[in-house]
């Protein structure tokens, strides 16, 4: 039985200064290669076996499928609500 893992990173999105956090299901490797081209700034957090409820998504990308995503800080203060804020520091694995 092959057990295919959720992976959960923060990221910088597009380089804008927003960080997302994101659920992917899929290979870690190759997750962390394809999100290092899109992002400078990419740190792992966990990998789990079951998604939560809300994380239902199926949106498929070239290295897996996105189950969800939402953004967690907005460094350069564009957005109007700060919804909760994680800690994108040293506490969590930068990838690259």
């Amino acid at each position: 039985m092959i057990v295919i893992y959720i992976h959960y990173f923060v990221f910088n999105y597009r380089n804008s200064g927003r960080y997302g956090r994101i659920a992917i299901e899929g290979i870690k490797e190759e997750i962390e290669l394809y999100l290092c081209k899109c992002s400078n700034d990419v740190r792992y957090i966990k990998s789990v076996e079951k998604i939560k409820r809300y994380e239902k998504g199926k949106r498929k990308i070239a290295c897996g499928v996105i189950r969800g995503f939402f953004f967690v800080l907005d460094m350069i203060n564009t957005l109007s609500s700060k919804r909760l804020k994680y800690s994108v520091d040293k506490r969590h694995v930068e990838v690259c």
